[in-house]
């Protein structure tokens, strides 16, 4: 038997409690279902980052240039 999910105060809460506990003693992922959410629509939003300057060789060896890692 599955354990109950608690009540959070907030995303916070959250967001703490599954960082420290696995979501298999709470939820039955063989139960699970695809689900396709067909009215969410992709937002821009240009963001600007400051990384450390080993960042950009990583970044080079791997399959993305620098100029393309946007979130």
């Amino acid at each position: 038997m599955k354990k109950k999910t608690p009540q959070f105060r907030n995303e916070a809460e959250e967001r703490d409690f599954w960082q420290s506990h696995d979501s298999t003693e709470y939820v039955d992922w063989k139960k699970a279902e695809r689900l396709t959410l067909a009215n969410l629509k992709p937002s821009v939003k240009t963001i600007s980052l400051r990384l450390p300057v080993t960042f950009t060789p990583a970044a080079e060896s791997s399959c993305y240039s620098t100029s393309s890692l946007y979130v």
